[in-house]
């Protein structure tokens, strides 16, 4: 990329190289002019991004030579200095990155070998780093050994982000008692630490502002309520997201009363909820929530949440009208009511009329935003950007653990990891007697929601309900006054029965909205026999396979086909239960199932 004659207009750099930060290998762009180099500089060295393994090593000597020779350039502001942001993947790099590289405040790895090796540099590669001020740590990178580095090195310390580490309570305690300024924790399914940790983190961690704990199944009250004694975090602690903990409502309600500023909460963890925690809470301003049902909403005065997000299966419209009626000041309202449409309220128009009340809302993602940007064009975009399958090459059992990493909001219907989900899909594939390609379906169904990692835009172009484009939009779907606002709503070329297509023309030359259906089926289709890749293609498209809406596009092939979307869907939606499955023991069963119909990398 190339710009040339360019104005010095502030508000316009800061929107274009805001944009340019989230694209790949971005130092690759030139601007010949001085001034403008001088400018965007800062933003396009802070956090480079670097593609695929292939690319990685290439992209990096690049890097690295432009970094060197950049010292010597009166034109160009030392780069050296501007990186803050480093995302460590092969610990050989490490000790280049530290000398090349001294001003890194935040990093994230997944090789504990940085720290760990023999060599003099490595044991002291953090010294090298005196302004970092967060650290993420995945998988076996996250040990004592390495929170005992830290403590050592890292005194200014600000974030600490485990995700899926051994680390135990010992190495933790050792980082609270030693880095006291640290604001930010974040604890992603660490099975080794126990109430313990929250003990000593009450006491020790006196400007905590943000706390999630996510399925750390050794976490319980006892903890939960050592947090609410604390008489720092009762004033300090502003954001709190607690997900598939054993904790209770009573909790919650002592909790509610003591840290007295909590601003934002995230809750994942009860079978119901009752509307007194709401209220207790009563400086809340950003709440999501996580549960099958409310017990009412019996609310009479006005609460100042701006934020409401509610992921549930049962909800009633008497109670979204007294939610409405009580939250004047909501600005942004996410709201998931999928299986609610389809057994309990009477009509969408009646929903429509509840929301109307909110004067304030700003934001409304209730399939509204899928519904208005899934068109022909955007659908064309997407398979071109996306169908080369040039962001990587993987392993299928390599996908599943980076799809670990994923939290997906769009499904409330369980608190199990992605990786789980996908396990128990196909564990009860198994148990049922079903052919070994159609267990294997079930295990890698959801992986193209790899897309978030690859450049999607949001939820609405990797989740949700499929339906085709490029022709009239079938009553059928869920939400189909939200299709008002798509262009393609009133366009006659889009907007009649068959649109663009034939009758009968078959689904495989009909567009789909696209997703990360439609994304998978392009990375397995062929590998797997083509039932197993119709069902990755289509197991979203509800519509059709439960509704039976438009037949007039399909052909014989499709009557066939679908009736293995059909087999394969209650294993996918009624498998969903919160018994995680035992990864290690159910892992070299499925690396022989996997080893048996794919190679070992494939493109993504």
């Amino acid at each position: 990329m190339q710009l040339y004659e360019t104005k010095d207009e502030g508000k316009m750099k800061e929107k274009l190289f805001g944009y340019l930060t989230n694209q790949k290998d971005i130092y690759n762009c030139t601007l010949v002019n001085t001034q403008w180099n001088t400018s965007a500089s800062p933003f396009l060295y802070r956090a480079p991004k670097f593609t695929s393994r292939e690319k990685f090593s290439s992209s990096l000597t690049k890097y690295f030579q432009t970094i060197k020779s950049a010292k010597d350039e009166q034109t160009f502001q030392p780069y050296h200095e501007m990186l803050r942001e480093w995302n460590l993947k092969y610990a050989k790099l490490a000790c280049d990155i530290a000398v090349c590289c001294p001003n890194i405040e935040k990093l994230g790895c997944v090789d504990g070998g940085f720290l760990l090796g023999d060599n003099l540099n490595r044991k002291n590669l953090l010294k090298a780093w005196t302004r970092l001020k967060s650290i993420t740590l995945y998988h076996n990178c996250g040990t004592d050994l390495i929170l005992e580095a830290i403590k050592m090195n890292c005194g200014r310390l600000e974030e600490l982000i485990l995700c899926n580490c051994p680390v135990t309570d010992i190495g933790l305690i050792e980082v609270f008692k030693t880095i006291r300024g640290l604001k930010l924790l974040r604890f992603n399914h660490c099975n080794e630490i126990s109430n313990q940790s929250l003990i000593m983190m009450s006491k020790y961690c006196n400007s905590l502002v943000r706390l999630d704990l996510i399925n750390c199944n050794r976490l319980n009250d006892n903890g939960i309520l050592a947090l609410a004694d604390s008489s720092h975090l009762a004033t300090k602690l502003r954001s709190l997201y607690l997900e598939a903990l054993n904790i209770d409502e009573n909790t919650l309600l002592i909790l509610a009363r003591n840290i007295m500023n909590l601003r934002e909460l995230y809750l994942k963890t009860l079978l119901s909820f009752g509307d007194e925690v709401i209220t207790a809470f009563n400086c809340l301003e950003q709440l999501t929530l996580h549960c099958p049902s409310i017990n009412g909403w019996n609310i009479n005065e006005a609460i100042g949440i701006r934020e409401l997000s509610l992921f549930m299966t049962n909800i009633k419209l008497q109670e979204l009208n007294a939610i409405c009626k009580t939250c004047h000041h909501l600005e942004k309202f996410t709201l998931d009511v999928k299986q609610i449409l389809e057994f309990s309220f009477p009509m969408n128009k009646d929903i429509i009329k509840v929301l109307s009340q909110l004067k304030h809302l700003r934001s409304l993602a209730l399939f509204c935003e899928q519904h208005e940007k899934q068109t022909v064009s955007s659908v064309i975009e997407k398979r071109t950007k996306f169908s080369p399958l040039n962001n990587a090459k993987l392993c299928v059992w390599e996908a599943l653990e980076l799809l670990n990493t994923l939290i997906d909001d769009s499904d409330p219907d369980t608190q199990l990891s992605q990786i789980e989900h996908c396990l128990q899909t196909a564990e009860s594939l198994r148990k049922d007697g079903q052919p070994r390609w159609l267990i294997l379906t079930g295990l890698i169904h959801d992986l193209g929601k790899l897309l978030f990692f690859y450049g999607a835009e949001g939820q609405w172009d990797v989740v949700g309900d499929t339906f085709p484009v490029g022709c009239r939009f079938s009553p059928s779907i869920i939400f189909p006054e939200f299709f008002k606002n798509n262009p393609d709503y009133t366009n006659p070329k889009y907007n009649t029965l068959y649109g663009i297509y034939e009758p009968n023309c078959g689904l495989d030359n009909v567009l789909m909205s696209y997703g990360h259906d439609e994304y998978m089926y392009q990375v397995v289709k062929n590998y797997l026999p083509a039932e197993a890749s119709y069902i990755i293609r289509y197991h979203s498209f509800y519509a059709q396979h439960r509704e039976n809406a438009y037949t007039h596009l399909m052909n014989e092939t499709d009557h066939e086909m679908m009736k293995w979307v059909k087999i394969f869907n209650p294993f996918d939606l009624y498998s969903k239960s919160d018994q995680p499955p035992n990864i290690h023991e159910l892992k070299p069963y499925y690396l022989e199932l996997i080893r048996e119909y794919f190679p070992e990398k494939i493109c993504w």
